[in-house]
């Protein structure tokens, strides 16, 4: 059995919250973070960058054992050289283990760099410190990454204090142009029998050379870390009182925690609000534990009827909830009960929902705001939905990391068949899967050939297709893209005569119902739709959908178990509902894509993961299926709407 040693990511959590480390790792407690992480990585090419990272160091010796023992002994072994460049170099000083992605030695400097596929624009940050803000404030989204460095740093120095250490990040830098093809396929992710996960490169990629320019940066961090170790660099209203601890003492305590496998003695607070130890609603599995209901149960004595009046976490778009929790209010109740609304600051939408929450009023609110916009667009209404991804090294040549990929677009068109009446169809959709592809190009041409054809208004949910466009556009624009202008002026032409009307806005200004809480992603909308709209409870509970993905699927379905109306998202297909390999269960952790981040992901692995035609056909319709309904949503909230509009 290995030691129960306090690692740089449990160091980590415990930053966040030193009671987490009691959760973590314990299968009865539900964590989000356990498929989420390993997601992110994957549709990011987290994986493939520390690859690349490697490659960079062409004489390097990776220490390649899981056994922690083993895996000490090699490093030390290898450190022993003058010069070693040593890839997963494992160091343990007294309870904490690390191993470092990469730990160059050259005589009696120590480098050490830790690899992260998070971007880095070396063109816009040339000209002030590095991840600080003046003076001595490092910027938050730079926080997470610098504590890893700094503990990776302090159990180097401890364990080696008569050498030199330089802590670097190495990032991926957004400003290079990749100038080969397929830099992300030469390196396929693998998972074992035992799930783990590995790279295997290219037996093409032979030389450094063959990767061309450099997309990977080193920055040095000692200034940063040095502030860290010495207890700076942090705005008091993002510390916790782990923050305000020695830095030893810190190491010290959580190690304590970890052997002992007992809570850390942490208050409540602003931090509670994203633990990923929170069990959702519609998780109803018994044998999982709740650690977000455990610590505050403990620490204010609430008893089950507590946890199911409305938090104050769930207020949307509020930043007053640190305030809230100083003054010990924790419920929504609280606020009307003490007439709190102006303390806060709280706008007409936060009242809304915290007076339909508490007063649990069933009855949705449609200003008549609404009925006015809804006048405005012009039939046919055309409701658009593009995946994309946006990996950390570019699929093709010509492309910057991170930049947009669209591989997938969905369309449905709302005709007017006149005295009110109107069809619906599933008009257009278009797919890449194909590997090593740039699909921005074809994809443009499919959208402009089907948006062409009238003028009709054009729905998107949020402003992220319009985002898309501006990107694509910007892309095209380069050298590397000739004969593109007449796709950049349609684009722009589309943009001035017939701007893409916002659903999200429309729900944020003229829409609510209290089941939405705090939440306006159309995933939280459309099943409190469904379950409010007669119109839609009589229409979808009788109609049999179908279409190119659907063959009579009824959307309108009630639980048995709960009496709660399906979430037409939860009854979508497996993604390998026909096939049956044993590889497809370490292709994906979960075989269903239900959000938005896990079709990404779908489409990364059919880019960088070796797979059969079957496999990979089986991907494509899941994929098919999940931008359809996106698209079917969308059309299924305006038709309550236009239900409202015509009975109002």
């Amino acid at each position: 059995m290995q030691p129960r040693y306090l690692t740089k990511s449990k160091f980590k959590l415990a930053i966040e919250c030193p009671t987490k480390l009691y959760y973590a790792g314990k299968k009865e407690y539900y964590n989000k973070k356990k498929d989420d992480d390993f997601l992110q990585a994957l549709a990011e090419g987290g994986f493939q960058v520390g690859e690349l990272a490697q490659c960079y160091y062409p004489d390097g010796v990776l220490v390649d054992t899981l056994d922690h023992q083993e895996a000490l002994i090699k490093t030390n072994k290898l450190l022993q050289n003058d010069h070693v460049v040593i890839f997963e170099a494992a160091i343990e000083h007294k309870d904490c283990f690390i191993r470092i992605d990469v730990l160059e030695k050259k005589g009696n400097i120590l480098n050490l760099y830790e690899v992260k596929s998070k971007s880095y624009s070396k063109d816009t940050n040339r000209n002030i410190p590095l991840m600080i803000n003046s003076p001595i404030n490092i910027l938050r989204p730079w926080q997470e990454y610098l504590w890893d460095v700094a503990f990776q740093t302090w159990v180097l120095e401890n364990k080696l204090p008569k050498y030199q250490v330089n802590p670097f990040l190495t990032l991926v830098d957004k400003t290079v142009i990749v100038d080969v093809d397929g830099l992300n396929q030469r390196f396929f992710l693998e998972r074992d029998e035992k799930g783990h996960k590995y790279v295997i490169r290219d037996s093409e990629t032979t030389s450094i050379n063959q990767l061309g320019k450099k997309v990977l940066i080193d920055l040095p961090v000692r200034d940063q870390i040095n502030l860290l170790l010495n207890e700076q660099g942090i705005k008091a209203e993002h510390q916790t009182t782990e923050f305000l601890k020695l830095f030893n003492q810190k190491v010290e305590d959580y190690s304590t925690y970890i052997k002992s496998d007992k809570k850390a003695p942490m208050p409540i607070g602003w931090w509670c609000d994203k633990c990923e130890f929170t069990k959702p609603e519609n998780i109803i599995d018994k044998n999982l534990k709740d650690g977000f209901k455990e610590c505050w149960g403990e620490n204010l004595d609430w008893t089950d009827s507590e946890f199911v009046k409305p938090h104050v976490f769930e207020i949307w778009n509020t930043k007053k909830k640190s305030a809230m929790l100083n003054d010990k209010v924790y419920l929504q109740e609280q606020i009307l009960q003490n007439n709190l609304m102006d303390a806060y600051s709280l706008n007409d939408r936060q009242m809304l929902q915290i007076e339909k929450c508490v007063d649990r009023d069933d009855f949705e609110d449609i200003k008549t705001d609404l009925f006015v916009e809804m006048e405005n667009w012009n039939f046919p209404l055309h409701f658009i939905d593009f995946e994309t991804c946006a990996p950390a090294l570019p699929f093709n040549k010509g492309m910057k990391p991170y930049e947009k990929v669209i591989f997938q677009f969905s369309c449905h068109t709302v005709y007017d068949k006149g005295n009110g009446d109107y069809e619906v169809e599933h008009s257009a959709e278009w797919i890449n899967t194909k590997p090593g592809y740039y699909p921005n190009i074809e994809f443009l041409k499919k959208l402009k050939k089907h948006l062409s054809k009238d003028d009709g208004s054009i729905f998107q949910y949020s402003h992220y297709e319009n985002t898309c466009l501006n990107a694509v556009c910007q892309q095209l624009a380069r050298p590397e893209f000739p004969d593109c202008s007449e796709l950049i002026r349609w684009v722009s032409e589309i943009q001035e005569s017939r701007p893409l009307v916002d659903l999200l806005v429309m729900v944020r200004e003229y829409y609510y119902q209290r089941n939405m809480k705090g939440k306006n992603s159309i995933k939280n909308v459309l099943p409190t739709v469904m379950a409010s709209s007669e119109f839609l409870q009589e229409k979808y509970a009788n109609y049999q959908y179908n279409s190119n993905n659907f063959e009579n699927k009824i959307w309108y379905e009630m639980d048995p178990d709960t009496g709660i109306v399906k979430d037409p998202y939860s009854t979508l297909g497996s993604i390998a509902e026909d096939i049956n390999y044993d590889k497809a269960e370490r292709l994906f952790n979960k075989d269903e894509i239900r959000e938005g981040g896990a079709a990404m992901t779908a489409y990364s692995k059919m880019q960088f993961t070796q797979m059969t035609n079957a496999e990979r056909k089986s991907i494509r319709k899941a994929l098919l299926k999940y931008c359809e309904l996106d698209t079917l949503a969308m059309v299924m909230i305006w038709e309550h709407w236009y239900d409202s509009l015509k009975n109002n």
